[in-house]
């Protein structure tokens, strides 16, 4: 404002001299130049605060997705980590059962040899399994259709275990 109150006195002193024309043309001249150039830095200021707007909406949304990432990236971490410690848990609970499949199989081995030896302190005497222990080609007398029926070895069966039925 300054600057124009300047310019206006030293119009009227101008005027007052005489040569007033050529002085308030060529401030006007001057006054014109200096008004396109405002609206020039106008122009490129309003041009360069709009490139600026760009920028930062462009930094904004920017920001946002990088922000969206970690919290993607906080998920995945927790999820791998919810995941390592269910396969932790798993591979514990794998060598848990492996062991107590262990246990198991050394436990059947042991039945298994004590049927076995069972098994053959209760074996039936021999007399009393041989009839089962024929031939086919061989005829017994005692199941062929012509001789008798006898019951010894029967007999001597029950004797044996006898003592198993009281």
């Amino acid at each position: 404002m300054e600057a124009i109150s300047e310019v206006k006195r030293a119009a009227a002193k101008a005027g007052r001299k005489g040569c007033g024309t050529a002085f308030a043309a060529a401030l006007a001249a001057e006054l014109s130049t200096v008004r396109i150039d405002r609206e020039k830095e106008r122009a490129q200021l309003k041009e360069q605060n709009r490139r600026l707007r760009i920028q930062l909406r462009d930094t904004a949304e920017a920001v946002h997705a990088a922000g969206e990432l970690l919290v993607r990236l906080r998920e995945a971490e927790e999820a791998s980590t919810l995941e390592k410690e269910r396969t932790a848990a798993l591979l514990q609970e794998n060598e848990k059962l492996k062991k107590q499949l262990e246990k198991l199989r050394k436990k059947h081995e042991m039945e298994l040899e004590t049927m076995k030896v069972h098994l053959a302190e209760s074996r039936l005497p021999e007399s009393a399994l041989g009839a089962f222990y024929h031939h086919e080609n061989e005829r017994t007398p005692e199941y062929s259709c012509d001789a008798p029926l006898t019951h010894d070895d029967d007999q001597s069966w029950r004797a044996a275990f006898a003592s198993a039925y009281e």
